[in-house]
């Protein structure tokens, strides 16, 4: 919260009492929860934000939303705070795909198009990506992975990281920690949801060797395939001047998720006592 970004956060209850919208939706990473305030206590940062919000006349509710829970192909959990303004509080809508490994019982109760999606539903029916400088078939799909990337993903099974595989060569795994880096050099799980898609680092494709093209991050994403995105493709060890494509899309709301959630806002904003 200390930071620009961070106050960004604040700058949402200015908005809202200066033109007063019907509805106020913010959208956090879950350490807002425990973020401190102005008074440094954890947790403080998110409830001055509902006292203000309330203070000018919403009704004010939160609750961590999982993407993979509105048919978006990650496990992305984010905080929502949603204020109506007056009448009640806002009821978040219901998930409509479950994890069935950890609820079977649910198999009887829905059809097959409500399980969790996964990185094959996503991306198993694109074709390869093509390499850096040639024409893209595909808006966005292309493989930049350096060379010495390349070697060292190679030898990491499906759905694991290279920070584990102690098997593997001390100058392949160079200094990557066990416990604490288990993001870099991931790679997905064909038959499983990827896991929270991030800027700073991009995921590996579950059996090539190479990272997965910003094209891939768009259907992980949920987006469309007529979703078109500009800007550089960075090289994971590089920098760029610009937000490069990958951070573009891990930086985005899901577009099911988002939705779901305006969606329902318009169906209780309609129907409001």
């Amino acid at each position: 919260m200390n930071d620009d970004r961070g106050l960004l956060l604040l700058k949402m209850v200015d908005f809202a009492r200066i033109f007063k919208p019907k509805a106020v939706l913010i959208e956090q990473v879950k350490g807002l929860l425990s973020a401190k305030g102005a008074d440094g206590k954890a947790g403080s940062a998110i409830q001055s934000i509902i006292s203000d919000l309330e203070e000018i006349g919403y009704a004010v509710n939160y609750k961590v939303l999982r993407a993979a829970d509105y048919g978006v192909p990650q496990l992305r959990d984010r905080v929502f705070i949603i204020g109506l303004l007056g009448g009640k509080k806002f009821s978040f809508p219901e998930p409509t795909h479950f994890d069935w490994e950890k609820k079977p019982h649910q198999k009887g109760l829905f059809t097959s198009s409500n399980r969790y999606l996964t990185v094959k539903d996503a991306i198993g029916d694109l074709p390869p990506p093509v390499k850096k400088g040639a024409l893209e078939i595909i808006p966005s799909h292309l493989d930049i992975t350096p060379a010495r990337d390349i070697e060292r993903i190679t030898g990491v099974p499906e759905g694991e990281c290279l920070a584990r595989q102690l098997h593997l060569p001390e100058d392949q795994r160079q200094r990557l920690n066990p416990e604490k880096d288990t993001t870099k050099f991931r790679r997905m799980s064909w038959d499983k949801p990827a896991l929270t898609l991030r800027g700073g680092e991009a995921f590996y494709h579950p059996t090539d060797n190479r990272y997965l093209t910003p094209r891939e991050y768009l259907r992980i994403h949920g987006f469309p395939d007529d979703h078109i995105i500009f800007g550089p493709i960075r090289g994971r060890s590089g920098s760029v001047k610009d937000l490069d494509q990958h951070r573009l899309v891990a930086n985005a709301v899901p577009p099911p998720l988002a939705k779901a959630v305006a969606e329902e806002i318009l169906n209780q904003l309609k129907f409001k006592v």
